[in-house]
């Protein structure tokens, strides 16, 4: 307990990088943290449910996609759970000793999802449908703005709607789908938001999250946890930064330590929840590296709008390690120039390609558009 204690104490401090003996004990803790707490399982059954999520062409880093799974959550507890804080800082001790993901001039940042997505479409005359289908993203994007990103999503299943009237929607008839989209520079954006201009005080850094006004949305701890997983989500936050976030999460009220859990795709770690409105929000981190590898919802009250289950996981994604690469898969098909300038960009179809193009400047549009052009 007085290690605990003496944990929260310096959670707003910032604390002196650990040496290679410290990252090990903190690997070392954080394994015995999460055995010695909640261990979720799952098992897999029952029909999946989507909603629609939209994704900004502009923005690289996407939330996690809402579905509803009539999955079974369920926990046992072989001992007693330990502190969310103190499994945080051991977090952040790990994650502040990794190499920087900020990309060089000519590197590429090299981030990939995969997440069960879907689509909400009402027909005419009323008739309303609903698609899920598995989905997997990648994305390559430089320090200035310019990459690519692709986006694989498997064959729909209608989850809800007539057969008759909805078999006829694309989502539905089609076996599957890749899309790419290249960039120029200025027309993407590694993280949501200006990492640069944010604090590696967890202190100063938590009540900054607590505003809401980081991203925007409501003040409060959970929009301040939901922020915590945007900003550790496919984006180059420096290892400073990183374990700023995880020493700030362990300053909000009602944070808890679930220990070890598997999601979905088979990939475990320590996860770390809070609860509102009936959903409790998971994040699960790399052991190994303290990463964000995954996220996850699970309805524990009846909420309006949701007819699953209590119990059941109501949103979820994982994500595969990030690392620098020094070049895209494939080159653009269309010359990436004009730049975007604040990211206002226009799309120019590939020829051949429906289902390909290319993001540029605006100011591509209106010489196209100009007379005599």
């Amino acid at each position: 307990m007085s290690d605990e204690l003496e944990l929260l104490r310096r959670l707003g401090e910032r604390l002196d990088a650990p040496g290679e003996v410290a990252r090990s004990r903190a690997r070392a803790a954080l394994d015995d943290a999460i055995h010695n707490a909640d261990t979720g399982r799952r098992r897999f059954r029952g029909r999946k449910r989507a909603r629609l999520v939209r994704v900004g062409l502009v923005v690289a880093a996407a939330a996690a996609a809402v579905v509803v799974l009539d999955l079974p959550h369920t926990s046992s507890t072989p001992g007693p759970p330990v502190a969310a804080a103190a499994v945080l800082e051991q977090l952040a001790q790990v994650a502040e000793a990794q190499p920087s993901l900020v990309p060089a001039p000519g590197q590429y940042l090299y981030t990939a999802a995969r997440s069960l997505t879907g689509s909400d479409t009402v027909l005419r005359g009323g008739t309303y449908c609903q698609v899920s289908y598995a989905q997997y993203r990648q994305n390559w994007i430089a320090a200035d703005g310019s990459g690519l990103f692709r986006e694989q999503n498997g064959p729909g299943h209608l989850v809800g709607g007539s057969a008759t009237a909805c078999d006829s929607l694309p989502e539905i008839s089609r076996r599957g789908s890749t899309s790419s989209t290249w960039s120029a520079p200025g027309c993407l954006s590694i993280s949501p938001i200006p990492l640069s201009k944010l604090p590696t005080n967890p202190a100063v850094l938590r009540a900054r999250l607590l505003t809401g006004k980081v991203e925007g949305g409501p003040p409060g701890p959970g929009e301040a946890f939901t922020q915590v997983g945007d900003l550790l989500r496919e984006t180059d936050a420096s290892p400073a930064l990183r374990a700023a976030l995880y020493r700030a999460a362990a300053g909000l009220r009602g944070v808890r330590n679930l220990g070890r859990v598997t999601d979905p795709t088979g990939q475990s770690g320590a996860a770390l929840a809070i609860e509102e409105a009936g959903v409790r929000h998971e994040l699960i981190f790399s052991t190994s590296n303290g990463a964000l590898i995954g996220e996850q919802g699970v309805l524990t009250a009846p909420a309006k709008g949701l007819s699953a289950k209590v119990g059941s996981i109501v949103y979820w994604s994982d994500y595969e390690p990030a690392k620098l690469v020094e070049r895209l898969p494939e080159p653009s098909p269309l010359p990436l120039k004009p730049a975007c300038v604040h990211s206002v960009s226009t799309s120019l179809s590939v020829p051949g390609h429906p289902d390909d193009e290319v993001l540029v400047g605006a100011a591509a549009l209106r010489a196209r558009s100009a007379p005599g052009s």
